[in-house]
């Protein structure tokens, strides 16, 4: 029996590149929902620009069509309709926050995971760097969660700074809160290689197009912060570190083959 080609995989390369871009307007019609207001400008880039041929570091042109759409500082899309994303404020914190990760995630014993393991979990914690990073809100505006008498937390409270929302750009807008993202929105290597000029000017070698490695093959540490120099700064542990260092030296083995 023939199998038919559903797939755009089993296509041939030139079907095959139709059925991605008709998946592609399939996707953005019914699963992408623009939180932008008013709708950002849409105009191609300049005649000669580099943004035909090259990456830009803070995500501009990824889309030729619509400059801004999913760079450094946009609002995060949803991919549900705006209708639906309003939070249900009354009901936030029920039940609540605390109990439900005490009953999930405590542990008495220890419990192996038989699927996978760690660097699992620093993998999908990398790819997520990628494309998500909202703004940090304060101490001045935060949830506050109450606690059982016997909970072991300091306090009887316990408080999370609130993501502020950005604020609404026309006057008696109905639409729900949108947030903005601080790294471009596209899985481009921003977490490896910056979201904006000057992260990425920072930690680049100088020549060659490498990037910053010492010769012991770590990636180096800023004296300021403490942190790796590397695209993607936050949150940082063990695993991460790892998959950061192995992408620099991957970056750097494939220009020595350039």
């Amino acid at each position: 029996m023939t199998k038919v080609a559903d797939d755009w995989y089993d296509l041939p390369r030139a079907a095959a590149g139709i059925r991605l871009y008709q998946t592609r307007d399939e996707l953005r019609e019914k699963n992408l929902h623009d939180t932008e207001e008013p709708p950002l400008e849409t105009a191609p880039p300049p005649a000669g620009s580099e943004a035909y041929n090259v990456r830009t570091s803070d995500g501009t042109y990824n889309d030729l069509g619509c400059p801004r759409m999913g760079s450094a500082g946009m609002r995060f899309g949803r991919n549900v309709p705006l209708s639906e994303a309003f939070p249900d404020t009354s009901n936030l914190l029920t039940p609540s926050p605390r109990q439900v990760s005490l009953e999930l995630l405590t542990r008495t014993v220890f419990q192996p995971a038989t699927i996978l393991n760690v660097i699992a979990a620093a993998w999908i914690q990398f790819m997520v760097h990628d494309w998500f990073m909202h703004k940090k809100g304060s101490w001045g505006h935060t949830h506050d969660i109450p606690l059982d008498e016997n909970d072991s937390w300091p306090g009887r409270t316990m408080r999370v700074p609130k993501t502020p929302a950005d604020p609404q750009k026309i006057t008696g807008s109905q639409r729900p809160p949108a947030y903005v993202n601080e790294n471009t929105h596209w899985w481009d290597g921003s977490h490896v290689y910056g979201s904006s000029p000057s992260a990425q000017a920072s930690l680049r070698a100088g020549r060659d197009g490498k990037v910053l490695v010492s010769p012991s093959g770590r990636l180096g540490v800023d004296p300021a912060t403490g942190l790796e120099i590397t695209g993607f700064t936050e949150n940082g542990w063990v695993g991460l570190s790892l998959l950061h260092g192995l992408f620099a030296l991957e970056h750097n083995a494939i220009c020595e083959e350039i």
